[in-house]
């Protein structure tokens, strides 16, 4: 299990634990947010944690676009970049990763060529 989490976390991957009861698989995850940085930078007033030196979204693009070295920085601390979700049977899929509707998605415009 060591070597799974060890290349999550290298690659930057999100986690899910799944086992049975009692396996320390709570334990473990509490435990990995102390390997976090205090706090990190991201680009200020985006909607996603962008990373100011390479953003993904468009919006933090145009920031680094208009404003360059002088765009706003804002702090998050690793209780801020973690999340623990309780998987019980009563919990879906869509609870864990979210729901993802292909017709707001199908929406946005299409990029022009």
């Amino acid at each position: 299990m060591i070597p799974h989490i060890v290349n999550a976390i290298l690659a930057g991957q999100d986690i899910i634990f799944l086992g049975e009861r009692g396996q320390a698989k709570s334990r473990i995850i509490r435990s990995l947010t102390s390997l976090l940085d205090d706090e990190t930078p991201v680009l200020a007033h985006c909607e996603l944690a962008e990373n100011p030196f390479d953003p993904i979204t468009r919006l933090g693009k145009d920031i680094l676009a208009e404003k360059g070295d002088a765009a706003e920085i804002a702090w998050i601390g690793r209780d801020q970049r973690y999340g623990e979700k309780l998987a019980t049977p009563d919990i879906t899929i869509a609870d864990l990763i979210g729901e993802v509707d292909p017709i707001k998605g199908r929406r946005r415009p299409l990029p022009e060529r």
